[in-house]
């Protein structure tokens, strides 16, 4: 089993799944500064009108530098019902959106105030529901320098809108949930 080092991200693409699954073994490291361009709070999913990036809001913007286990989500606007609207118009007919959804929006709309315990709840949920058998731990340290990896795009998989624009790499993990469910895991793994 080898370990990987990552940062706290929210949702992150199938490709970093990928990586994970490969690994085995997951070290969040949430003492890593907030990244405003990366996957800290943000993620792509596959609408009827193309990628999607949602953006879960943060107290200071985006200009924060603080460690993400120190990063507050922000809800001066109603965010959640707009992740929770594209959500259910891009994956509602999906195979899985069913069996899955609610569940984690529960978990995306909790309400919780740090954006890296969100993050952390997020990943366990998803792992969980992939049957993944992840190793995680969760670090207040920063990134060892080694830890940058290169990531492939994932083989084709199922996707709801994929007659209009064909695969469409680089979508969150729940892209592959909802449209794979637990079968995604396989994917995962053979990369």
């Amino acid at each position: 089993m080898n370990r990987h080092h990552i940062p706290s991200h929210c949702l992150a693409p199938v490709s970093e799944w990928m990586t994970w699954a490969q690994a085995g073994e997951v070290v969040v490291c949430e003492g890593e500064r907030f990244e405003k361009s990366g996957y800290s709070n943000r993620y792509r999913i596959a609408t009827a009108n193309g990628p999607l990036l949602l953006t879960i809001p943060i107290v200071g913007g985006r200009g924060t530098k603080l460690p993400m286990h120190q990063v507050s989500i922000c809800y001066q606007h109603d965010w959640r019902r707009q992740h929770t609207a594209s959500w259910k118009a891009a994956y509602g007919r999906s195979a899985f959106f069913l069996h899955f959804g609610d569940l984690l929006l529960s978990v995306l709309c909790s309400g919780e105030k740090s954006l890296s315990v969100l993050n952390r709840a997020l990943l366990l949920q998803c792992a969980g529901l992939l049957g993944l058998e992840l190793s995680f731990t969760f670090s207040l340290q920063p990134l060892p320098l080694e830890s940058k990896a290169m990531r492939a795009d994932p083989r084709p998989y199922r996707q709801v809108f994929a007659d209009r624009y064909g695969f469409l790499p680089g979508m969150s993990i729940i892209d592959l949930l909802f449209n794979e469910g637990p079968e995604g895991a396989w994917l995962l793994r053979q990369g």
